[in-house]
C-alpha cells in the first residue's frame, strides 16, 4: 500500500540499521523525526555490538506503531556486499520476532532497496520470499490479523503486488 510506514497504526514497523549503526537513509530519517529525538538516543544507549541477522525490538516512542523492529545488516559498501539471504533472513527474523512477542500486525517498507539498495524488484521477491516463508506457520495458527508492505511511491507499490501475483497471491 502506498503511505508513510513512520504513520502506520499496527503493532511493529521493521527497518534496517547497518552493523556500525550509523543512523541515516530516508526511511529511518523519517522514523526519528516521528518517534522523536528519544529513538536514536535510545538505539545508541541500548543496542551493543549488534550482529548482523540480529532483530532488536524498540519502543515506537511517538509512532503509532507500538514497536520498531530493528534488523542489523552488514555494512554494504558495494553491489557484490548486499548478498539475498541477508535481506531474506532480516525478513525472516522480523516475523518470528513479531510471533515471539505476540503482536498481531506488523508493517514492512521496501528494505534495502533504496538509492544504493537492492533493485526494487529484486528486493521485492527477496523480502517477500522472507515474509512468505514464515507466513505459513504463522497464519495456520491464526497468528497474524495483517501483514503489510508500505512503500512511498506508487511505482514500488505497483512492483510490490505485481510480485505478489506472481507468487499466487
Amino acid at each position: 500500500m502506498p503511505g508513510d510506514l513512520a504513520a502506520q497504526e499496527v503493532d511493529a514497523v521493521v527497518t534496517i540499521l547497518p552493523q556500525n549503526m550509523e543512523y541515516h537513509g530516508i526511511l529511518n530519517s523519517r522514523l526519528a523525526e516521528v518517534a522523536g529525538r528519544e529513538l536514536p538516543h535510545f538505539i545508541k544507549e541500548n543496542i551493543f555490538d549488534p550482529r548482523p541477522g540480529d532483530i532488536f525490538a524498540v519502543p515506537g516512542f511517538g509512532l503509532k506503531a507500538k514497536h520498531i523492529l530493528i534488523a542489523i545488516v552488514p555494512v554494504w559498501r558495494t553491489e557484490f556486499d548486499r548478498q539475498d539471504r541477508v535481506l531474506v533472513n532480516i525478513c525472516r527474523r522480523a516475523m518470528e520476532e513479531a510471533r515471539i512477542m505476540g503482536l498481531r500486525s506488523i508493517a514492512f517498507p521496501p528494505l534495502a532497496s533504496g538509492n544504493k539498495g537492492f533493485p526494487k524488484k529484486r528486493a521485492a521477491r527477496l523480502i517477500l520470499q522472507g515474509i512468505e516463508e514464515r507466513l505459513e506457520t504463522v497464519f495456520e495458527d491464526g497468528y497474524f490479523d495483517e501483514v503489510r508492505i508500505v512503500a512511498r511511491s506508487e511505482e514500488t507499490c505497483r512492483i510490490f503486488r505485481d510480485r505478489i501475483t506472481q507468487m499466487g497471491g
